[in-house]
């Protein structure tokens, strides 16, 4: 029966030589049924100390051998956890999608984690034929054209909410310079008319 895992992994060196070595090494001789990551604050929302957050379904053999993998040199620390939080499960996230959802939604990060996987390779290869952004910027704009979404509403929105959240997240308060930017993005995103 598969099931869903999280690992809480800190890297060691930089984050496309953590891909290509640790990551892209064990998918050479392992298949999971689903697989992503996400670059994350540490245990506690601790900014100073990032993990890649790496999510697998698949047997627990499958589970067994990553962690296993895990216990090479270079690895300073890891734990298995869900949503960053020590010693709980994870699960997979069909309560919050809704089962379809969910299945379509691990499928879309599979592919990201593919994608970013291919990318980091090939930039430490020499061989990246489009920059980073670039990638970015089209899934972004063909998410939007999709979903039937303004791209650039839905981008100011979402520059929006990050300017907001992190001050709060690393314990400062907004910059003057931030307030001023957050001050006209509400006056563009939500004038008086709008409501």
């Amino acid at each position: 029966m598969n099931s869903w895992a999280e690992w809480n992994i800190t890297p060691s060196g930089g984050h496309d030589e953590f891909l290509r070595d640790v990551i892209g090494t064990f998918l050479a001789s392992w298949v999971p049924v689903s697989w992503h990551y996400f670059w994350e604050w540490g245990e506690d929302d601790n900014q100073d100390a990032e993990v890649c957050r790496v999510r697998l379904l698949g047997s627990r053999l499958l589970h067994q051998e990553f962690r296993i993998h895990l216990e090479r040199p270079g690895i300073p620390d890891y734990y298995e956890g869900a949503h960053g939080k020590r010693g709980e499960v994870y699960a997979g996230e069909e309560g919050f999608y809704g089962k379809r959802v969910w299945e379509a939604t691990y499928a879309l990060w599979n592919a990201h984690a593919e994608l970013a996987l291919l990318l980091a390779r090939q930039a430490l290869d020499g061989t990246l034929e489009r920059p980073r952004s670039m990638h970015w910027k089209r899934t972004a704009h063909l998410a939007c054209n999709q979903l039937e979404l303004p791209d650039v509403r839905m981008c100011l929105e979402q520059g929006r909410r990050y300017m907001t959240i992190f001050p709060q997240m690393t314990d400062r308060d907004v910059t003057p310079a931030e307030s001023r930017i957050l001050a006209e993005l509400d006056k563009y995103l939500y004038p008086p008319d709008h409501i």
